[in-house]
């Protein structure tokens, strides 16, 4: 829904055109979640090695109003963008983060801390 790569662990920049499809055509929508970026970053000639993992997230069902179907669409595929943000990071060989990815994990786990 974004219309291109971001950084990881960037700000969210998704397209409104997706809630239009989704309230017109009343089929259910099933978001994909995936850390491309951390690989393959967005206006660089560079590839780094690793694995790209994507996770195909549970069907959203038709019906929702238009702020709550966006309003669920970005809570769970960033949340799960989180999650493999995180887990490339701890994981045996953590890519090269860029700052966006380091201030993402950094508010992620001040968030974690303060939960507790």
């Amino acid at each position: 829904p974004e219309g291109t790569r971001r950084a990881p662990g960037d700000e969210p920049a998704y397209k409104y055109g997706i809630v239009e499809i989704y309230a017109q055509l009343g089929v259910p929508v099933v978001p994909v979640a995936h850390v491309a970026g951390l690989y393959w970053p967005r206006r660089k000639f560079l590839r780094y090695p690793g694995t790209v993992k994507a996770r195909f997230l549970p069907p959203i069902p038709p019906g929702l109003s238009k702020d709550e179907f966006m309003a669920r669409l970005i809570g769970e595929t960033e949340a799960a963008c989180d999650q493999f943000l995180i887990d490339a990071a701890r994981g045996p060989n953590p890519p090269a983060l860029p700052s966006t990815a380091v201030k993402r994990l950094q508010e992620l786990d001040t968030a974690a801390r303060t939960k507790v």
